[in-house]
């Protein structure tokens, strides 16, 4: 499969998630189409929370954030991982190789460890590429508010959003948080914010009129994101 004539969207991933991303990184610095290569980044950055699991923690999340735009950019996945490895301190945990995995041999020492290091590319000195941004981010997002109220957050799109583009309409929504576990995109929209322009925006959004467990969420056209996705808990 050539990703020129047809994505990794398009086809059944491997098992593996460390062969996913050798085959979603080269699908993302060969397709041209941003749509899909937006696509790819999804199925990129929850390939690498497999192999590489601190997704809970937000600053993490920057840092692979920023790697694959890294990669876009310089085509490199030698240094997608080892800026990932940088960021969270540890070399990422793969799945061996099916036809390494009935070899035997001694065991690897500790110290070997030190004696393997992966080298990024040498970046020339001058002015520093710009930021690019794939998806969106909540900042400053309460996580309990009352029913009926307004939470003020600010919100940050990402670089392909257009806020009256071909992709469609770009909403911040609220909806329970059961509903959206078990039907996502069919989830009911309780409350949502029309996103009017793109940048940093200072928003409110108003609260269910009932106490419960809710999540916060964006929707493009007719698909809900499926990051960023933030708990929201409304108590009297």
């Amino acid at each position: 499969m050539r990703p020129s004539d047809a994505t990794a969207t398009d086809a059944k991933l491997p098992a593996d998630p460390k062969k996913q991303v050798d085959l979603l990184a080269d699908a993302i610095v060969k397709v041209q189409d941003a749509a899909k290569r937006d696509k790819l980044v999804v199925l990129l950055r929850d390939a690498l929370v497999k192999i590489q699991p601190v997704m809970s923690d937000k600053d993490a999340r920057k840092a692979i954030d920023k790697a694959i735009d890294s990669l876009i950019e310089s085509g490199s996945k030698k240094l997608l991982l080892s800026l990932i490895e940088a960021a969270v301190g540890k070399k990422a945990t793969t799945m061996p190789d099916d036809d390494k995995r009935a070899q035997t041999g001694p065991p690897l020492k500790e110290k070997d460890l030190g004696e393997h290091i992966l080298k990024s590319p040498e970046i020339p000195i001058g002015k520093p590429p710009p930021v690019h941004r794939n998806s969106f981010e909540f900042r400053s997002l309460p996580r309990s508010a009352r029913p009926s109220s307004y939470i003020d957050f600010t919100l940050r799109t990402p670089d392909w959003f257009e806020p009256y583009g071909r992709m469609g309409a770009g909403w911040v929504l609220i909806m329970e948080a059961d509903d959206y576990k078990k039907n996502r995109d069919g989830a009911a929209r309780l409350k949502d914010r029309h996103i009017e322009q793109k940048g940093e925006l200072k928003l409110s959004l108003a609260m269910p009129d009932d106490p419960g467990n809710y999540v916060i969420a964006i929707k493009v056209g007719p698909s809900l994101e499926s990051y960023p996705v933030e708990n929201i808990e409304i108590k009297k």
